[in-house]
């Protein structure tokens, strides 16, 4: 899984300084796609449990409120 953290996102109207993890889903096996011309017409995400939970490492490294509330929902089953 390729990511990047960043400052720099379009669509930061509101918190310009908010942190964003960016995912590269266009070079990931688990997204698939069609595009029919220049349009994207299905786009779907297959996760495998690698991309879960390396999903999760990556937000509990980088948001503050993410560790406690994986917590609880892993401790009262809450998903």
């Amino acid at each position: 899984m390729e990511v990047k953290v960043t400052h720099r996102v379009d669509s930061h109207h509101t918190n310009p300084s908010y942190r964003c993890l960016l995912i590269d889903l266009l070079n990931d096996p688990t997204f698939h796609y069609l595009v029919s011309g220049n349009k994207l017409i299905k786009a779907d995400l297959r996760p495998t449990d690698d991309f879960g939970l390396e999903l999760c490492r990556l937000l509990w490294n980088i948001s503050p409120s993410f560790r406690e509330r994986l917590h609880i929902a892993v401790v009262m089953g809450n998903f």
